[in-house]
């Protein structure tokens, strides 16, 4: 078990940059990587997407969030248009073309562009006796267009079966589609704002609403680093819902609480800005990267414990209160997280 401070070292001599890694590759390795179901997009995100600059990182996301929001139209679609050869590249091969077709039919990316790069992509991976297949499956699908499957909505291919049906069952087949339509939109961008009582004066700042619950709610698409306050460290990036936790606590000044389960450390911020001596502990040292990146950013202090929450130091100081949000199924943020 490891403890750091939320400031981490200075280094005294500069480094020669490397050249940024492609997003697509990155994005395709971790296409790869979330197969085996041991580990989330939001760790892969980190892992892959740690240094990248700022434009390459945002579109990684917004790769990989956008195959895998329609991932079951994307499949529906590609399904008739080519056999998977019967190898070891076959998985490697079809998240290509997922990557292609999410371009090609549901991002700002122009035809030629999605076209080529993911031609460039499998090359680059190393599939180059699939090159023209690569090719000649996305040309025919940037002529012919999205052929639809017939009789069937968008909403019923993208959410598994298992998961229409619990709906189903707990809401009404009314409500469950509604859930499941919405699933398939970008969600809101929600901050928190460091000083509770300006949440109006930032929202009219960055043409927001003020929740009831004292978020800031923007609409979806805006370039977080470009937005008013962001170098300053004003305001953080968390989901209303997600912010709602850590102001059920009746005080906070000077005490000692322990955010369970940290990452990213939008509740440790929380805490921390309303006078609380922060404890952030997480198992995930890959994860706590960005606790550590987010405490510097808005000039806030919390210890940051590495480590099992089971099986703490004993010199570990004693908790006035803990909070606990702890990992469940996330149903309630496939929109976020597809």
């Amino acid at each position: 078990m490891a403890e750091r401070r939320s400031r981490p070292s200075q280094r005294n001599a500069p480094r020669k940059q490397a050249e940024a890694p492609d997003p697509r590759m990155l994005a395709l390795k971790t296409l790869q990587e979330l197969r085996g179901g041991e580990v989330t997009l939001d760790e892969l995100l980190s892992k892959h997407g740690y240094g990248l600059p700022s434009l390459d990182r945002n579109f990684l996301r917004q790769l990989l969030g956008t195959t895998l929001r329609h991932l079951g139209e994307i499949d529906a679609v590609l399904a008739p248009r080519y056999q998977l050869p019967q190898d070891r590249v076959a998985a490697r091969l079809t998240n290509i073309l997922r990557l292609g077709v999410a371009q090609l039919f549901f991002m700002d990316t122009t035809d030629y562009g999605a076209v080529d790069s993911t031609v460039n992509l499998t090359r680059d991976a190393g599939l180059h006796k699939y090159v023209k297949l690569v090719n000649a499956v996305l040309r025919g699908l940037q002529r012919d267009g999205f052929e639809w499957p017939e009789g069937v909505e968008d909403w019923q291919l993208n959410i598994p079966a298992w998961l229409r049906g619990s709906w189903k069952k707990a809401y009404g087949a009314e409500i469950a589609q509604g859930i499941a339509e919405s699933c398939l939109g970008h969600a809101m961008l929600d901050l928190s704002i460091k000083d509770r009582t300006q949440s109006a004066d930032w929202a009219e700042k960055m043409d927001g609403i003020v929740l009831p619950t004292g978020s800031v709610r923007l609409e979806p698409g805006r370039r977080i680093r470009d937005l008013p306050g962001y170098k300053d460290g004003d305001w953080w990036v968390q989901d209303a819902a997600a912010a709602i936790p850590a102001t059920l606590f009746s005080a906070y000044q000077d005490k000692t609480i322990y955010d369970l389960c940290a990452a990213p450390g939008g509740k440790t911020m929380q805490l921390a800005s309303l006078g609380a001596s922060a404890i952030a502990v997480d198992k995930s040292e890959g994860r706590l990267k960005r606790v550590f990146e987010n405490l510097e950013r808005v000039s806030l202090g919390a210890a940051v414990v590495t480590g099992d929450a089971t099986d703490l130091a004993p010199d570990t100081p004693r908790a006035d209160a803990v909070l606990l949000d702890a990992p469940c199924s996330a149903t309630g943020t496939i929109r976020r997280h597809p």
